[in-house]
């Protein structure tokens, strides 16, 4: 049996949303999904993910991943989102951090390598470049704390595969993504939720560090723009938008949809992570979504489909 495309990760932040769009573009996509429709999110993940092809596994296993690419024989290409994607989480456990993010690309890679797969797109991080507001694609590699370094490795690895094999490999470096994330303690997720129960959220003392962050359809379209089109020859790429933001603007631009409340500021707990993050060379979407309008996009969402804790 043929698809169109293999896609990682699918029922991960970043995966459904790209499956959900891959579909109505009307392409045939097979999802590889940990666990089917896990609670709370089963009901996005019902919408996002009903017109793919399910198949449960783990890219840790190369026997699972090669199987399935040989029997569905993805014939535009395969997207490696499968991740563990939470820096917190990689500084608690880092050993498994590393055997998802980088054996499950090695797997990837290799069984794309052995079935002569048309192409790949590896999804990497911003995170990789460390603190550094001025980032091009050319700039260091920074191996900051675990889950940067993870992608570091996995990054390297891909461009290695490419270079060694000639292989059709694009790798993506998205800055901070937002949108309806059902089950993340990220900032944005964290504050709609609170919010949304009637809590005040939590803005940190002195805290002046800035991030960049794109709204995930507009990552999508810049996703299936790769895969569609001759930019996917483009070995490295960096994603984002011009929106660039401190935690402090994050907050009180989400408090905007929720007159009623106020923020209390509180100490920020101690996590090793970087400071600081802007790319200054980025492939955007063609019409970018304003922070205002995706912040009130995912609270709907959130509204429509709840959310851990909802």
């Amino acid at each position: 049996m043929h698809v169109d495309y293999f896609v990682t990760g699918a029922s991960g932040f970043i995966g459904s949303h790209l499956c959900n769009e891959l579909t109505k573009r009307k392409h045939t996509v097979v999802a590889q999904i940990r666990d089917v429709y896990p609670t709370p999110w089963g009901l996005w993940l019902q919408e996002a993910l009903r017109n793919c092809i399910l198949v449960k596994g783990d890219v840790t296993d190369f026997q699972f991943v090669k199987r399935v690419m040989t029997e569905y024989s993805p014939q535009k290409g395969v997207v490696h989102l499968a991740a563990q994607a939470l820096v917190a989480t990689a500084q608690k456990d880092p050993m498994s951090t590393f055997q998802i993010n980088v054996q499950g690309a090695v797997h990837v890679l290799e069984a794309a390598r052995q079935l002569q797969t048309p192409r790949v797109l590896l999804n990497s991080t911003d995170k990789v470049y460390g603190d550094n507001i001025q980032a091009t694609v050319d700039s260091k590699l920074v191996p900051t704390e675990p889950y940067s370094t993870s992608k570091i490795c996995m990054d390297l690895i891909a461009q290695t595969y490419r270079q060694t094999y000639e292989m059709p490999i694009t790798v993506t470096r998205p800055s901070n993504v937002y949108g309806y994330d059902f089950c993340s303690n990220r900032i944005i997720p964290n504050t709609i939720k609170k919010c949304l129960k009637g809590e005040k959220p939590v803005i940190f003392k002195d805290e002046n560090s800035i991030r960049q962050y794109i709204f995930v359809d507009d990552l999508c379209e810049v996703f299936q723009n790769l895969l569609e089109s001759a930019a996917a020859g483009m070995p490295v790429v960096n994603i984002a938008s011009d929106t660039v933001l401190s935690q402090q603007d994050v907050v009180l631009g989400i408090l905007k949809n929720f007159p009623e409340l106020s923020a209390v500021y509180a100490e920020k707990p101690s996590l090793r992570e970087i400071h600081s993050q802007r790319m200054v060379e980025f492939l955007k979407a063609k019409k970018p979504t304003e922070f205002t309008e995706g912040i009130r996009k995912t609270i709907d969402a959130f509204r429509k489909y709840g959310g851990d804790g909802l």
